[in-house]
């Protein structure tokens, strides 16, 4: 992908905020619905600049390499395609609006903590992964045809995102977001 096209990707999500941060009107969200694009062009924006409108999102969505960030895109995929999840978050995060908030509140949010687990067991950071040793390592007493040779460990390799969806643990609807798991 070249960069022309990247930026014309861009050019057209941000084109209704950008022009209606130009004109200094407040943006209209449609039905009630929560616009990250229009948001950021009507708080985060005092001198006009559409690169920097358009790259912040990107910015945020494609560190893949950290965590935190592939925490929120993983929610807003969620979110996106499940709005009865955003309605039970919504309503118990709205128990705190208007109020100054403390750690213990935010930390006892429960449905906030399920929704954040249960991302993470269906959307691993990372998938997959391995570790090698820095040094020859053997397991006794578990190889051979009877059980009781040592075994050679080049690498120890292990598959995040099938362990989290073994049937023994979490039954039939092991692929499913569930929160409430």
């Amino acid at each position: 992908m070249t960069l022309k096209t990247a930026h014309g990707f861009i050019d057209s999500y941000i084109s209704k905020p950008w022009s209606s941060f130009r004109a200094r009107e407040s943006v209209d969200a449609g039905a009630g619905r929560y616009i990250f694009l229009e948001e950021l062009s009507k708080v985060l924006y005092t001198t006009p600049d559409p690169v920097a409108l358009g790259w912040e999102p990107i910015n945020v969505s494609f560190t893949r390499r950290d965590n935190t960030a592939v925490l929120l895109e993983n929610n807003w995929f969620l979110l996106a395609r499940r709005p009865d999840i955003g309605a039970k978050l919504k309503a118990e995060v709205g128990k705190l609006v208007g109020k100054p908030r403390t750690y213990i509140q935010l930390r006892d949010l429960k449905y906030v903590r399920w929704l954040l687990n249960e991302s993470f067991r269906v959307y691993p950071v990372p998938p997959i992964n391995a570790r090698t040793g820095r040094r020859d390592t053997t397991i006794p007493l578990v190889g051979g045809p009877d059980g009781k040779s040592l075994v050679f460990v080049l690498e120890v390799a292990y598959h995040t995102w099938a362990m989290h969806r073994l049937r023994v643990i979490y039954s039939e609807d092991e692929d499913e977001f569930v929160a409430e798991r």
